[in-house]
């Protein structure tokens, strides 16, 4: 019922942006909009260009985000200095983000 709707609305929409001196074509076009069944189709996973891109972005954070916390504490290895409350921070916020990108890519499939 809710698609019915959204494709009434999609039509009107559409209509009002073409306008009456748009050609008949374009005009014939929003007809068959009501008889398309979306409901037994999902697109693949990682098939469309933003679950591409959202699943890009989120790997390119964990890895720099992680790679820069390795580097941070084999910094303070080197040097020989200990672990701070704000190294600790760093590591709960670390968690956090994961956390964050597993929500991120469950959106992906869940979506």
């Amino acid at each position: 019922m809710q698609l019915k709707i959204k494709v009434a609305i999609a039509q009107s929409s559409i209509l009002s942006c073409i306008g009456p001196s748009a050609p008949e074509k374009l005009r014939d076009l929003t007809p068959h909009m009501s008889r398309m069944d979306t409901s037994q189709t999902r697109p693949a996973a990682f098939g469309t260009y933003r679950a591409k891109a959202i699943l890009g972005i989120v790997v390119a954070f964990i890895i720099t985000s992680t790679v820069s916390m390795i580097l941070r504490f084999v910094g303070k290895k080197i040097k020989k200095t200990n672990i701070s409350s704000e190294d600790w921070f760093i590591i709960a916020a670390q968690v956090t983000v994961y956390g964050l990108a597993l929500v991120a890519i469950l959106g992906i499939f869940y979506a």
